[in-house]
């Protein structure tokens, strides 16, 4: 498996479309999206380039990255697709799982599906 280090349109987009609909982690801790994107981003790149250089062996670190506020964001369908996109482009590092980075990417996703339409009028169950 390949891995490359995302835009960083990519991760303000999903960082952009969390704030604007009030998203919070909550664990390992709690962080709102709103409050605080730029921390989200910059944890978020940050997993990404660690995930990069676990793969090559390298020791590369950039502080290339600038969070700006993306202004016009794409459905919630688009989001879930960035969302798989950057988790697959993090997921190099051993304890994957546990990182915060997947936790962000977690919280989200599921909020992205949440926001599909006709989501709230799904059956709870069958």
């Amino acid at each position: 498996m390949s891995a490359y280090v995302v835009s960083d349109l990519h991760i303000n987009t999903l960082v952009s479309w969390a704030a604007k609909h009030d998203v919070v982690l909550y664990s390992p801790e709690r962080i709102s999206m709103k409050a605080e994107p730029e921390r989200i981003a910059g944890l978020l790149y940050t997993a990404n380039v660690e995930s990069v250089n676990s793969r090559y062996s390298e020791d590369e670190i950039s502080d290339d990255f600038r969070f700006e506020r993306v202004r016009t964001l794409p459905e919630p369908l688009t989001i879930i697709k960035l969302c798989h996109c950057i988790e697959y482009q993090s997921n190099e590092v051993s304890d994957y799982e546990k990182t915060v980075g997947a936790a962000i990417l977690r919280t989200i996703e599921n909020a992205a599906i949440r926001a599909l339409p006709g989501y709230d009028d799904a059956p709870w169950g069958i």
